[in-house]
């Protein structure tokens, strides 16, 4: 068993051969962000990375780098910029970095998954050497030879490979992916019937004049401030940016009562930044908002019987393509292209008044896909009614 899990390597942490057709699909790895991104990273020792959620899964490790430094995309699932932060010491205590982009989502916060074993990690979060981490390394490394789960997630390992994209093709990869999920609108569909099952109002909260969110913003401002520090401390190089969630998911966060969290956030990033900058006595670092109502989150939606149709920048409306991240990293390094807005003290306000004014925009251009919203939102109210009175 131990011999098979080795070569199989199903949570990518041991130094094993990949042999096409028989491992070199990880299909366990992005289940297991937070086992096997620690491993790998330590054995990279990167120069540059990418700290983000499960959106920032798609962005290749040479995007991180155009000059050629050692990069390593450090995305974990559901990641809270806690989390980003102790996988920050974490990779510095591995290998001294030069360069650190932060993608953010619409809401930051503290918390931390269960998955989240802070054992694993070279410091504790005050800085200091964690003692324990060699016995939490034989824990992994047991657990991931010697386990049934060891061997179930090998076994898919080796069973996934003839569907994953190392044998079909990237493309024919990613059409399957689609189609298998109903297509690029019923995947839309079932994130947003997500959001809106886990909110616990009885009607649509969009204002966009509200100005709501304090905590949420002094979370941000607490938490970024923590990175910005570190950076700032260990000559780190901090590029950071807002990633563009679709215009569709926009409107579902503003009808769960989240508008105001998401611009105070925004606002909180920017003002830390600059205050920490005039702190140190130096430029701020760059912070990108992608997100809003721009060519590329008003994409079009295929039909919701189309389940051939392919989108260039979404797979649904909270995770983009690599072609979207493509346009992303063109412009934070060569700030040629129309898309993003870099933020600063001077302009946040005007920027939010922007996007404000694009999505009256984009509601009175699309009003099917708001009415289509709307009728979900109401079917995910009346399905968690009817759960409560069953309890």
């Amino acid at each position: 068993m131990a011999a098979f899990n080795w070569l199989i390597n199903p949570y990518d942490i041991f130094n094993s051969p990949e042999i096409t057709g028989l491992n070199s699909y990880k299909s366990e790895v992005e289940r297991h962000t937070r086992l096997s991104k620690v491993y790998q990273l330590e054995s990279l020792k990167p120069e540059v990375i990418l700290l983000a959620s499960s959106r920032g899964l798609v962005v290749p490790d040479e995007y991180l780098s155009p000059e050629g430094m050692r990069a390593y995309n450090l995305s974990l699932t559901s990641a809270s910029t806690y989390e980003q932060f102790r996988m920050l010491q974490h990779a510095q205590s591995v290998n001294p970095l030069k360069r650190v982009v932060l993608a953010l989502d619409e809401k930051i916060t503290n918390s931390r998954q269960p998955a989240f074993v802070e054992n694993r990690l070279a410091v504790n979060a005050d800085g200091t050497r964690n003692n324990k981490k060699w016995k939490q390394t034989w824990q992994d490394y047991f657990s991931s030879l010697l386990s049934i789960d060891a061997l179930r997630a090998s076994s898919s390992t080796v069973r996934k490979q003839k569907d994953g994209p190392v044998n079909t093709g990237a493309e024919e990869y990613d059409r399957r992916r689609v189609y298998k999920a109903g297509g690029h609108h019923q995947m839309f569909r079932t994130m947003e019937a997500s959001l809106f099952y886990q909110y616990k109002g009885d009607s649509s909260q969009c204002d966009t004049g509200s100005d709501k969110g304090a905590v949420s913003q002094a979370v941000a401002a607490d938490v970024i401030k923590d990175i910005i520090e570190f950076s700032y401390e260990n000559d780190i190089e901090l590029i950071i940016y807002f990633s563009p969630a679709h215009a569709r998911f926009y409107e579902a966060k503003c009808m769960v009562g989240e508008w105001a969290e998401i611009e105070n956030t925004k606002r909180a990033v920017v003002a830390t930044v600059e205050y920490l900058a005039g702190s140190y006595g130096v430029e701020p670092f760059p912070v990108w908002d992608f997100s809003g109502y721009n060519d590329v989150t008003t994409e079009q939606v295929p039909d919701i019987d189309d389940r051939n149709g392919r989108m260039r920048w979404y797979w649904e409306g909270s995770h983009y393509t690599q072609q979207t991240a493509q346009r992303i990293f063109y412009q934070i390094f060569t700030a040629e292209s129309a898309f993003g807005v870099m933020l600063n003290a001077d302009n946040i306000e005007p920027h939010l008044k922007d996007i404000r004014d694009k999505r009256d925009e984009y509601v009175a251009s699309h009003g099917e896909d708001i009415a289509e919203l709307a009728l979900l939102f109401e079917r995910s109210k009346s399905t968690r009614q009817a759960r409560r009175t069953n309890k």
